[in-house]
């Protein structure tokens, strides 16, 4: 079994800046679960190379497989990359907020780092259909794809 039960992750989510895997490094961290990061995979295959050379294992999960580790108590700390911060809270790539929710009501620390890297705010309706190059939906439906999401203040533990 990949994940032995009472065993704790940290979950990382976003582009991070390359300091922040320094970070788990020192920390003496072994293994890291990183989400897939639809629909570009950009910020797994970022998170996964970083982390192979800095001698971290990655653990890739889907997108909404989050929850079930949550439940499962497999996540001991979440660190999210930020595009901006402010007053309202921090801006962050789509996914963050369920994951702060979740976090919040599963008693597991939030903690927010500045991205590696710029994401632009929405991508292309067409970007949600494909996937590894093979259609995933049928033609003549629409898509909303924002890449782009406020995460409140109230489940900010760092900022």
């Amino acid at each position: 079994m990949l994940i032995d039960k009472g065993k704790k992750f940290y979950l990382l989510h976003g582009i991070l800046e390359s300091e922040i895997f320094d970070s788990l490094k020192s920390k003496g961290v072994k293994q890291v679960v990183i989400m897939e990061s639809r629909p570009s995979l950009k910020a797994s295959c970022h998170n996964a190379r970083k982390l192979l050379k800095g001698g971290i294992e990655p653990i890739v999960i889907s997108d909404n497989m989050a929850g079930f580790l949550f439940f499962r108590k497999h996540i001991k700390e979440v660190w999210l990359a930020y595009q901006e911060k402010g007053g309202q809270g921090a801006v962050c790539e789509i996914g963050a907020l369920i994951l702060a929710v979740l976090a919040q009501e599963h008693g597991v620390p939030v903690k927010y780092f500045p991205a590696g890297e710029n994401v632009k705010s929405m991508a292309k309706e067409q970007e949600i259909f494909q996937f590894m190059g093979k259609c995933v939906a049928p033609k003549g439906i629409k898509g909303y794809v924002p890449l782009l999401e406020l995460v409140p203040k109230k489940y900010i533990k760092e900022i």
